[in-house]
């Protein structure tokens, strides 16, 4: 058993806004004192309800799962009802955007045949994540990537949520414990299946993700022969390790969660295990089906992955 770890995270910038107010005051066409009306006028001031500067970001991120040695065509982000068109080099992508801190924003990418989206979650959050430099990037936030991955997670959550995306990153973060990993793993699948051509496309849909939003029509593409079976593997091929130098880095307690690329968003999974430091350095590996026997000794490989031995 390889017990692999990776995180994945979110990310944003802001600039500051100044704010002016002006007063006036009128007088009598005879040099009197103003009229109790003028005397009485509020000055403008912005107090009660203080402008909130907006969060200006430049974004950078890629679009992965492309046929080798396509491009993407075009990339937009969509934060407030306003859409932003990036510049592309290849697959990586750079976009400005000024935002309500609020918006959420989510990247959507076209080429052809393809539609891939990634929610980034709101302004305010990216900013969080942008170390002040108004810049964000992948290393900073993984969910910049555009993938079939970010494009799967994207379309789950929209029908969680009866066909809108999530308002809040408290509500995106919510429905996101209902998404199960393996329809993550079988749509990310499909959409890439789609977009590299091992799958032709169906005719009367414009792209992978057109086809997924159709209930009746992702449920026949499903069942082509092999096609669960090949979105397992899928899964493993884009699994993300990194090696330990020593088993003192696991922490005692270790949640395990199945089928689930590390370097997407966490979510909700159906296949969990526990692993569990003893006091006599062996470990104790709990899992949904009970096991004879649960402790092991633990080891590294040569590549610096967790290799559990049941203790017999």
């Amino acid at each position: 058993m390889f017990v692999r770890k990776g995180f994945a995270l979110w990310i944003i910038v802001t600039i500051a806004a100044a704010a002016a107010f002006a007063s006036s005051m009128s007088r009598s066409a005879s040099g009197a004192s103003a009229t109790p009306a003028a005397a009485s006028a509020a000055i403008a001031v912005n107090g009660a309800h203080p402008l909130v500067p907006p969060v200006a970001l430049r974004l950078s991120g890629q679009v992965i799962g492309l046929t080798p040695g396509a491009s993407a065509q075009q990339v937009t982000v969509t934060a407030g009802g306003n859409r932003y068109t990036g510049s592309l080099e290849g697959n990586v992508y750079t976009v400005l955007v000024v935002a309500r801190p609020e918006d959420m924003l989510v990247v959507d990418v076209h080429a052809p045949q393809v539609h891939f989206r990634s929610l980034l979650g709101s302004a305010s959050l990216l900013r969080s994540r942008a170390n002040g430099d108004g810049q964000l990037v992948v290393a900073e936030h993984s969910s910049l990537n555009a993938s079939p991955y970010s494009t799967a997670l994207a379309l789950l959550i929209n029908q969680a949520l009866g066909g809108r995306d999530a308002t809040t990153d408290a509500e995106f973060e919510e429905v996101l414990k209902s998404v199960v990993g393996e329809s993550l793993t079988t749509a990310a699948y499909s959409l890439a299946a789609l977009a590299d051509g091992r799958y032709p496309l169906p005719t009367g849909y414009a792209d992978g993700l057109q086809l997924l939003q159709d209930e009746g029509a992702y449920r026949l593409f499903r069942g082509n022969p092999g096609l669960l079976a090949a979105a397992e593997a899928y899964l493993y091929e884009q699994a993300d390790s990194a090696p330990l130098r020593s088993l003192t880095e696991l922490p005692d307690d270790l949640l395990l969660m199945g089928s689930v690329p590390l370097v997407e968003t966490p979510l909700a999974a159906a296949n969990l295990m526990m692993l569990k430091r003893k006091a006599d350095g062996k470990y104790d590996l709990y899992e949904a089906v009970s096991l004879a026997n649960s402790t092991h000794w633990a080891g590294l490989d040569a590549t610096g992955a967790v290799v559990l031995d049941p203790v017999r």
